[in-house]
């Protein structure tokens, strides 16, 4: 599996917590299996691509907002 089109889809199609995927839906969108995703994802965290999960699933963490 290519972790760059992992990273892209993320970013494309779920930004931000309430647009998290399931790891089942990006097993079967990739055609992989969990152990396979996990690595991906932990792969690209340590590169730096800001994916985060929650209760949900997975997404792409957009930059934080200045409050100031």
């Amino acid at each position: 599996m290519e972790k760059e089109r992992l990273a892209e889809h993320l970013e494309r199609y779920h930004s931000g917590a309430s647009n998290a995927a399931t790891s089942r839906e990006l097993e079967c969108a990739f055609g992989i299996k969990g152990k396979e995703l996990r690595d991906a994802v932990n792969a690209l965290r340590r590169e730096g691509v800001p994916i985060a999960s929650n209760g949900s699933g997975h997404f792409h963490a957009p930059p934080a907002q200045d409050s100031t």
